[in-house]
């Protein structure tokens, strides 16, 4: 999703640039969200406060993801799937 419309940011970028573990400054510097009309100034902040529970969320995910072919790969796609419509069904 664009957060800076004005120099055509994404949250990924936002997220990918606070990860390695750049500051305010250096993320706007770098990107310059933020530098023109203003309207994505908290939006920015917020993408950054938000990187660390952001990681956590991915990391359970792909934990899940990890899981969930582990059984695959021990029951086989057919039995899996059908494991899986008898829990929804």
């Amino acid at each position: 999703m664009i957060v800076c419309s004005c120099h055509a940011v994404s949250d990924r970028v936002l997220r990918e640039a606070a990860a390695t573990g750049l500051s305010h400054d250096e993320i706007v510097a770098s990107t310059h969200a933020g530098t023109d009309c203003g309207h994505c100034r908290e939006t920015v902040a917020e993408g950054e406060n938000g990187t660390a529970d952001l990681l956590e969320d991915e990391e359970e995910h792909a934990n899940w993801l990890e899981a969930q072919l582990t059984l695959i790969k021990q029951m086989g796609l057919e039995n899996y799937l059908a494991e899986q419509i008898k829990k929804d069904g």
